[in-house]
């Protein structure tokens, strides 16, 4: 299976935040099979449209066309809900996008890596690997 990279991930990439730039490196050593998602996509894409400036949109259009996607299918939904119905019951607040990667990762068997903590804490509760930097 793959990695899912999550928003921070790609955002640290593009600044070239050390810590990323020596995973994304130690992941690639390894063959790891590195995977955008449709929602990572739009959490970037519509940030930098907001607020980024023309160079970061560049920057970041070069970086989504490295890697192969991911879509947030039927089996994922249906997992994300599962992950949106229980967060809801533990009172953590968990934003809609990452509970979307979560739900992608847990229908079709991938980690994830991201700097995120609200991620860190859903892996352990539903199965899913987050490699943290």
């Amino acid at each position: 299976m793959g990695v899912l990279l999550d928003s921070s991930f790609l955002i640290d990439l593009m600044r070239s935040q050390p810590r990323a730039t020596h995973l994304l490196a130690r992941l690639e050593n390894a063959k790891e099979l590195l995977l955008l998602t449709s929602p990572v996509v739009y959490e970037l894409l519509s940030g930098l449209r907001h607020k980024g400036s023309r160079a970061d949109l560049i920057k970041v259009e070069t970086l989504l066309r490295d890697y192969p996607s991911v879509d947030f299918d039927f089996a994922a939904a249906r997992r994300a809900a599962e992950v949106r119905a229980e967060i809801h019951r533990t009172g953590r607040p968990v934003g809609v996008v990452d509970v979307m990667l979560a739900g992608i990762a847990l229908a079709h068997g991938h980690g994830v890596v991201s700097r995120d903590e609200g991620l860190a804490e859903l892996a352990p509760l539903f199965g899913f690997k987050v490699i943290a930097y």
